[in-house]
């Protein structure tokens, strides 16, 4: 929007000197409207760090080189078209396409049609101030197309109600498709834990006999069964994982949050280690690269597999972002201080642009290409936090950190 309203729009005023033959100067108006773009522009060197008065700005631009800007075109020249002449169909032509373009960019039947109401203004002024402007070409410029405007603003106003109403049929659907899937997972899972509990108990019993025995094979035997108990305790864990992936699937699909969480007391510490000690780091430098700090311990009232999933999830995200600064000097640190019940993942990556900020814990809104990832795990902790009574807030420099803060209810510090 910077770029059209200060660079192109003043630019298509010599092309239309030659396929429009306007009857007065149109580089000005259009140079006018285009300036209230520069802000968005510029918007980071002007330090706006407020996203209301980004949104402002952005409205007001949009509003400015579109609306009040081919409204105002297609006015003066219907003001000063000859009497007794038509006036040129390609002004309201191109009001048209300029409304259409701004529908696109808005949301809302009443915002939209608040915009153009407002957008009339400098356009009424416009025909106060000049001499004997032709009415009759007024008409035929905005009396006689205002019943094509005012569809234009309800059907593209009520297409994306529609169009939402359409997202929250596809969520059903996944939430139906999502509970058959979690049925017929849960049935192996459930098989695979159970003979892997079975196995480790029969070895355990077995590992028990062997150490009563002398001989050097029946040590080596026992070390084996250690072994294999072990390997069947993390398959049982891993099992447990897959069943919380699996409900953090199905939560996405639900509008509804997490019902208030009443289960064991859990430290954050504890949370905080098992997150990083289940995580499959590509190589040492990877694992190397996470520090750990505990400034005052705390409890943590709620299921734990999913709390520590949170955690897990905040820690993915920090190293596969952190793969991405040029640089290559990076760390991660998850912090946790009891005095604000708070756990803190912070990574020295190359940031969150502001633009997106405040869509990352949108459902399904990813920037990663097809196939890495799938816009549900931000999401699903924003609706573990609020399920707990917490929330999860950002805080972002681009070149610079990102830093995600697990605030827990301070009731449940220990």
């Amino acid at each position: 929007m910077g770029v059209i309203g200060v660079l192109v729009l003043p630019t298509i005023a010599y092309i239309e000197d030659i396929v429009g033959d306007p009857l007065f100067d149109t580089f000005w108006v259009r140079a006018m409207c285009g300036l209230a773009a520069l802000p968005i522009l510029f918007w980071k060197e002007l330090g706006i760090r407020s996203d209301t008065y980004l949104d402002l700005i952005w409205i007001i631009s949009s509003t400015s080189c579109t609306l009040v800007c081919f409204g105002l075109i297609l006015t003066i020249n219907a003001a000063l078209t000859p009497a007794g002449a038509l006036l040129n169909p390609i002004w309201v032509y191109q009001y048209a396409v300029g409304l259409f373009i701004f529908i696109l960019l808005t949301r809302g039947v009443f915002f939209i049609l608040l915009s153009w109401a407002l957008s009339l203004v400098p356009q009424t002024l416009a025909v106060i101030l000049l001499e004997q402007p032709n009415f009759e070409a007024l008409y035929h410029a905005w009396v006689y197309p205002a019943p094509i405007y005012l569809t234009a603003i309800l059907v593209g106003g009520f297409a994306y109600r529609n169009s939402e109403l359409v997202q929250r049929e596809k969520l059903k659907a996944a939430s139906a498709i999502g509970s058959y899937i979690a049925h017929e997972l849960r049935t192996p899972l459930a098989s695979i834990r159970s003979r892997a509990r079975f196995s480790a108990n029969a070895l355990a019993r077995e590992t028990s006999r062997s150490l009563d025995e002398t001989d050097v094979s029946g040590v080596r035997k026992s070390a084996d069964l250690d072994r294999s108990v072990e390997s069947l305790k993390v398959i049982q864990e891993e099992v447990e994982y897959a069943n919380t992936l699996i409900d953090m699937l199905l939560l996405n699909t639900k509008d509804s949050l997490l019902p208030d969480n009443v289960g064991e007391q859990n430290n954050a510490s504890e949370i905080v280690a098992e997150s990083v000690r289940r995580y499959p780091f590509s190589n040492s430098r990877e694992r190397e690269s996470v520090f750990t700090e505990i400034i005052d311990d705390f409890a943590i009232k709620g299921e734990r597999l999913l709390i520590v999933h949170v955690v897990f999830n905040l820690l993915k995200n920090a190293v596969l972002y952190m793969q991405r600064k040029p640089n290559g000097q990076t760390h991660i640190r998850v912090l946790v201080e009891g005095n604000r019940g708070v756990i803190e993942v912070t990574d020295t990556g190359p940031g969150i642009p502001r633009m997106i900020r405040k869509r990352i814990f949108e459902r399904f809104f990813t920037t990663l290409e097809s196939g890495r990832g799938t816009g549900i795990g931000l999401s699903f902790c924003k609706m573990v936090m609020e399920g707990l009574g917490g929330e999860i807030t950002v805080d972002s420099t681009e070149g610079e950190f990102t830093t995600f803060r697990l605030l827990f209810p301070i009731e449940a510090k220990s």
